[in-house]
């Protein structure tokens, strides 16, 4: 048994390996040393999960006089009672947020002076409609604090090593079962911003490590015929458990998160021979009622979008406005992002723009990540996979739908009506679900880069290691540590 263990061990890529190791040792520092609810958003996350951990789920509406008001307008109505030491956190937190030249008080959110039955309205944001699926490992590790009883500070911290421990397995799986480029593959999963926020309590950790995981296993089933160890297969036809598989992994992410329905065109990737056109649209059918369902059942007992961002925007008129004209959206979008300069924060914010949103890495250093994703998308396996174009155009379409419906998506709820002068509310973290599906474009047949891996290991080392000690040395100035 140990040495057919063993033998399973030899086989995994290093590339897992490297991965595990830089996501144990730098999401472990920032466990460690990063002040709490320092992620974007992670303010509602947090609340979210310390909420569900007290089996409350749907939240409250909640006005100065303390009582239910069914049409409040503010999305800082909308919440959950917590704790006073949850509080504590909260309000500590805002000393550093915004105010680099503050410090985490650690001693102070320690302290707990105050009755465990008081309770005291928070409010949640943009988090307030977030799946309970987001905050399992969140909620997993307060329990866990709270049956060893724990401080909330303690609690806080275990909900984000869970989170972390979560992404990590995810991820690593995901590049286990990815056929092409697992350099690149482990570069994507090693992304500074997604480490980050698996670190935190956001729920941002488990939906990307889901959909990438969700990709990686249906990208594995369409290359299946070209992958050595699967060749001897007896039949052809797809079978329907991995099939369902795939269908709960698309489910669950969508239900974590909307736009990525669009993942969901991986499937026509997989070769008719194995998966006939029948399946397909049957099974296609099946998984985007449920997953269509499930997200709809789940907003029916949340707070209307019209509502939660009344503050911002008018999400309902702006979608009939872009029904009749879809013109002013898509100038916006070409006029300031693809070829105005708007474009640039989407490329840092995707890997580099820590904290609340204030704390930048350098363009220099965001260079050096894109182009070692680049190279390493051009390094094969063991034996070169790729896709000949007309999957490759499949891929295509499913980034740009991505990238639309995600600009939409604020365009309708974080925008005035009709707005020309940009986009707000776009960040380029909400791209790393669909990451994987980069990389395949650059397969090609004749294989690309032929380089041994102990000196491809050597390389991607060091300019990881480089690139990390730099992220840390920036956040340990904004943080202090």
């Amino acid at each position: 048994m140990l040495g057919q263990i063993a033998k399973k061990i030899k086989n995994v890529h290093i590339a897992v390996f490297v991965f595990i190791l830089f996501s144990i040792i730098f999401g472990g520092s920032f466990v460690k040393f990063i002040p709490p609810l320092q992620a974007p958003d992670e303010l509602g996350h947090y609340l979210k999960a310390d909420a569900l951990s007290r089996n409350e789920v749907v939240p409250v509406i909640y006005n100065k006089n303390n009582v239910e008001n069914e049409n409040a307008k503010s999305w800082n109505e909308f919440g959950f009672y917590a704790s006073k030491g949850v509080e504590k956190i909260v309000k500590l937190s805002f000393t550093v947020g915004n105010y680099p030249e503050n410090k985490f008080d650690y001693q102070k959110a320690e302290e707990d002076n105050y009755p465990s039955s008081g309770k005291v309205f928070l409010p949640t944001g943009g988090i307030t409609n977030y799946s309970i699926i987001n905050f399992i490992p969140q909620t997993l590790g307060i329990l866990f604090g709270k049956v060893l009883n724990t401080s909330p500070l303690a609690q806080y911290y275990l909900a984000r090593a869970f989170n972390l421990v979560c992404y990590i397995v995810l991820i690593a799986i995901a590049i286990s079962l990815f056929p092409f480029s697992k350099w690149a593959a482990a570069i994507i999963g090693l992304n500074p911003l997604a480490i980050f926020l698996a670190a935190s309590t956001s729920g941002d950790g488990l939906t990307n490590g889901v959909a990438l995981l969700f990709s990686a296993y249906v990208l594995r089933l369409a290359a299946k015929k070209q992958l050595t160890e699967e060749i001897e297969e007896s039949s052809n036809r797809l079978s329907s458990k991995k099939i369902m598989i795939a269908g709960l992994l698309l489910i669950i992410a969508v239900t974590m998160k909307p736009t990525n329905i669009v993942l969901g065109l991986l499937f026509f990737l997989i070769p008719n021979k194995d998966m006939n056109i029948r399946r397909k649209v049957v099974w296609g059918s099946v998984i985007l009622a449920l997953s269509i369902g499930l997200y709809l059942l789940w907003n029916s007992l949340m707070v209307d979008q019209q509502i939660l961002y009344r503050d911002f925007a008018n999400p309902n008129l702006q979608l009939r406005h872009f029904l009749s004209n879809p013109g002013i959206f898509f100038n916006n979008l070409i006029k300031n992002f693809i070829f105005g300069n708007k474009g640039n924060y989407i490329l840092l914010s995707y890997m580099g723009n820590f904290g609340w949103l204030n704390t930048p890495i350098g363009w220099h250093w965001a260079i050096l990540y894109y182009s070692l994703l680049i190279v390493s998308a051009f390094l094969p396996n063991q034996k070169a996979i790729f896709f000949r174009w007309p999957k490759k155009l499949v891929l295509g379409v499913a980034l740009i739908l991505f990238t639309l419906l995600t600009f939409f998506a604020l365009y309708q709820i974080w925008n005035p009506v009709d707005t020309k002068k940009a986009i707000q509310g776009v960040q380029g973290r909400y791209f790393i679900p669909i990451s994987f599906v980069f990389i395949p474009l650059f397969s090609t047949k004749e294989g690309t880069i032929n380089v041994a891996q102990n000196k491809i290991l050597i390389v991607i080392g060091s300019i990881l290691v480089i690139l990390w000690l730099a992220v840390l040395r920036i956040l340990a100035v904004r943080y202090g540590f």
